[in-house]
């Protein structure tokens, strides 16, 4: 697919099915190729991901939905359990880690640097998700984000292979589409972009 055709595409889709138009050979050969290819500040590689399909996707939200149900009020958790409910509907959900200890090691390794690492691994994250996001809309699966760490993370580290120093940041939800997103609305792009010759 032509990339600007490709970001034009991408959307949040949050009408998914528990299904795939691609094998999960064909997911994991994806996530594996972005993850390899996304550009971290000095070359730290210091993002990871878990991709969590079948009942680890569900176990996911279980999780999820254990934990929210805990803290929340309970008339709000109901309108929580509706909205968790959508994302596992999908098929997978691929978390996303930020690796504190190879940030630490940055600081150190570079002091002149060291207040601007933090918010480069945060950059690294965001340059990883947009890869992600537009990889698995190639496959013609649906995607969404979500951010319910760091509420969960103690509980997926322990029923998902998640070593010590990794910091969850995202998950990445997908499924086949069973409804296409609204047109979105766009602001004015020349009042976002402006051109210096």
């Amino acid at each position: 697919m032509e990339f600007q055709k490709l970001i034009k595409q991408r959307r949040s889709v949050y009408a998914l099915d528990n299904k795939s138009p691609v094998s999960d050979e064909k997911i994991v050969e994806a996530v594996k190729n972005v993850i390899l290819n996304a550009p971290t500040a000095f070359d730290t590689q210091a993002t990871h991901v878990v991709i969590a399909l079948g009942d680890k996707h569900r176990l996911v939200w279980d999780i999820t939905k254990n934990t929210l149900k805990k803290i929340l009020p309970e008339e709000r958790y109901v309108k929580t359990e509706k909205k968790l409910d959508v994302f596992q509907a999908g098929y997978g959900t691929v978390l996303v880690y930020k690796d504190l200890n190879k940030i630490e090691e940055l600081k150190k390794g570079f002091p002149a640097f060291a207040n601007r690492q933090d918010d480069w691994g945060e950059q690294n994250i965001g340059i990883l998700v947009y890869g992600l996001w537009l990889a698995l809309t190639e496959l013609g699966l649906g995607v969404n984000i979500q951010h319910y760490d760091p509420l969960i993370d103690e509980e997926i580290k322990k029923n998902f292979p998640v070593k010590e120093g990794w910091k969850l940041e995202t998950e990445v939800v997908f499924g086949a589409i069973q409804a296409n997103p609204g047109e979105k609305k766009q602001t004015n792009i020349d009042e976002r972009v402006a051109v210096s010759l």
